[in-house]
């Protein structure tokens, strides 16, 4: 990373990984990294949704919809908790990839695809928590994908 300030992101503020995206600049790098997430929706919703999360103490998370991956590295700072990411948008699982590696963080693993058919994917009770943030609208049948999650 080119001359950015040393923020640890093990601890930085929510979606600090994200900074590390290839093709931000070095201003948005640096603000992300100090600020982390960009928008306040996100913000908000995190302030809500993690502290809820962490109650359970989960130690295999998915991440259903994954987007930028904030949820994803954010459980993932913890090396003992194992993090599936899943996404629909393949540029979105090669930047998120991209920034796993480059933290080499090898407790995280994303994963391209269509949310229902991915499910399937994986064997029955291997995760604790799993979220499915801003995603469940854009499903074709919510009632299939969330049996498939249960």
């Amino acid at each position: 990373m080119k001359n950015l300030p040393s923020i640890r992101l093990e601890s930085g503020p929510f979606g600090a990984e994200y900074a590390l995206r290839p093709s931000w600049g070095l201003l948005e790098q640096f603000y992300i990294r100090r600020f982390g997430l960009l928008d306040l929706p996100n913000r908000l919703r995190a302030r809500v949704v993690m502290p809820e999360l962490n109650t359970l103490k989960p130690q295999k998370v998915l991440d259903i919809g994954s987007g930028t991956g904030c949820y994803t590295f954010y459980f993932s700072r913890d090396s003992r908790i194992h993090v599936s990411g899943i996404e629909i948008d393949p540029k979105r699982v090669s930047e998120s990839s991209h920034i796993a590696r480059s933290l080499e963080r090898r407790n995280v693993k994303f994963f391209c695809g269509n949310a229902d058919e991915s499910l399937r994917n994986f064997p029955p009770d291997c995760f604790d928590a799993a979220l499915a943030i801003e995603v469940l609208q854009y499903l074709p049948d919510i009632q299939l994908t969330l049996q498939e999650i249960y």
